[in-house]
């Protein structure tokens, strides 16, 4: 829901004013409800970059002050300000415990790209595996197809997810549940643009491009099943 409401906002960008009462919700039934204030500012600082640097990109500043009311709005549960703690698996308390060197919670702890993932046990073999290391391709090989029209929020987003990710196999999900959207709407629009500079082979591509839409659907839902 978060990210359908920032990158496919409505025409006079109200939808925005969703995340507060979203990320109120999400505060009470979730200890990473964090990523919601924390993807919209991303994409917040990214956008607000693009449009300082680009003259034809406009800045939504109606989104910043979204996310300040949706912070806030966190607030609203029976721990107040302390609902604004680390999630245990990124809790200091746990990271330094020591687990991560007994051999019982190692894999709790793995890095995608550590030598235990991709050499000793590699990860690549099993679905979820290949599924993930196929988003991040998929993720960097959308962003360059589409560096006509790079999205910096889109691609400042995508970025930390990944290092999210790479952090440890159990954070996956998280960078799936982003990667696979992102890879989706680079990709359209890519296919968009590419339309539009080449309008005499329309009557050619418009049917491919349908077939290739519902296709990037299909494979986007199998990868976030599958990296899950």
């Amino acid at each position: 829901l978060t990210l359908g409401l920032l990158w496919r906002p409505s025409a006079g960008g109200n939808r925005v004013w969703l995340l507060p009462p979203l990320f109120a919700l999400w505060a009470n039934c979730d200890a990473w409800f964090i990523l919601g204030p924390l993807t919209a500012g991303l994409y917040w600082l990214g956008d607000a970059v693009q449009a300082r640097w680009t003259a034809h990109h406009k800045g939504r500043s109606k989104l910043l002050y979204a996310v300040l009311a949706g912070t806030a709005a966190c607030l609203l549960n029976p721990f107040h300000v302390r609902v604004f703690a680390l999630p245990p698996e990124l809790s200091p308390g746990v990271l330094g415990s020591g687990l991560e060197t007994d051999v019982r919670f190692q894999g709790y702890f793995a890095s995608p790209w550590g030598a235990e993932s991709l050499i000793r046990a590699p990860y690549w073999l099993v679905p979820a595996g290949a599924a993930y290391y196929l988003l991040v391709a998929a993720g960097v090989g959308s962003f360059i197809m589409n560096g006509r029209n790079l999205n910096a929020g889109r691609l400042l987003v995508w970025i930390v997810f990944a290092l999210l990710g790479a952090f440890e196999l159990r954070l996956i999900p998280f960078f799936a549940v982003v990667a696979a959207p992102v890879a989706a709407w680079n990709l359209q629009d890519f296919a968009a643009d590419y339309r539009a500079r080449s309008a005499e082979l329309l009557p050619r591509w418009d049917r491919l491009l349908g077939i290739g839409r519902w296709l990037s659907v299909l494979a986007g839902a199998v990868l976030i099943v599958a990296a899950w």
